[in-house]
């Protein structure tokens, strides 16, 4: 396909709002654009337009481009990608190994209590532009992709690991077959519990489900 600019209203909401689920329920609920009806595509599409109106509004800006100038961004592109001569990404070659060999994209679902593992060190060599570079990142829950991969991942990325919800947590990552919706539901671990606490007393730090969190780090290769 072509190569496109385009809009991410995730990490535009990431940026300009403090919310500790940036879901498009919760960030288009901020920008006054309530979903009614959630993955309905006209719905969907409606509310990130909102949501991307509402942030250029916050900031004065009366263009896309103007708005990422305003926040030092660049705007996000798609590069061009032709399949007779690019290669696969890793994830796209995890898809079409997965589906070839009957092989699950995702690891099954092990019971009993997650090990924890080591917290390795940030990569100083990570990509700054990337959504976890920079954070302190805690894990709970269940995950269907070990925690201690998790860790492992996210230290690649930039993120520092930790073990338990401080004063330092940026991101909580929840297992558990976790969805945004939860949070209102009640339906928490008791790290994400501390979490809404600290986020109601003005602390940054955001919610993301196993979903959100594996796209952010690519997923991962079929089990053999």
């Amino acid at each position: 396909g072509p190569a496109y600019d385009y809009v991410c209203t995730v990490m535009l909401s990431r940026r300009c709002y403090s919310l500790v689920s940036n879901s498009l329920p919760f960030a288009a609920e901020e920008a006054g654009v309530p979903l009614v009806n959630h993955h309905d595509a006209a719905e969907d599409a409606r509310a990130c337009a909102g949501i991307l109106i509402d942030i250029a509004a916050r900031n004065n800006a009366n263009s896309i481009a103007e708005l990422y100038l305003s926040l030092g961004l660049e705007l996000p592109r798609q590069h061009a990608f032709d399949p007779a001569r690019d290669e696969l990404s890793t994830a796209s070659l995890a898809a079409v190994s997965g589906g070839s060999n009957g092989a699950a994209l995702v690891r099954p679902f092990l019971s009993g209590w997650p090990e924890e593992g080591a917290n390795p060190v940030p990569n100083p060599d990570a990509e700054p532009s990337h959504p976890l570079y920079g954070q302190t990142v805690v894990f709970t829950g269940a995950l269907a992709m070990g925690r201690p991969e998790a860790k492992v991942r996210s230290a690649e990325l930039g993120a520092r690991p930790e073990s338990r919800v401080t004063a330092r947590t940026t991101v909580l990552v929840v297992g558990d077959g976790f969805v945004a919706a939860d949070l209102r539901s009640g339906r928490l671990t008791g790290k994400a519990r501390r979490v809404l606490e600290l986020h109601d007393r003005g602390q940054a730090i955001e919610v993301l489900s196993e979903g959100e969190f594996l796209q952010m780090v690519g997923g991962f290769a079929p089990v053999p």
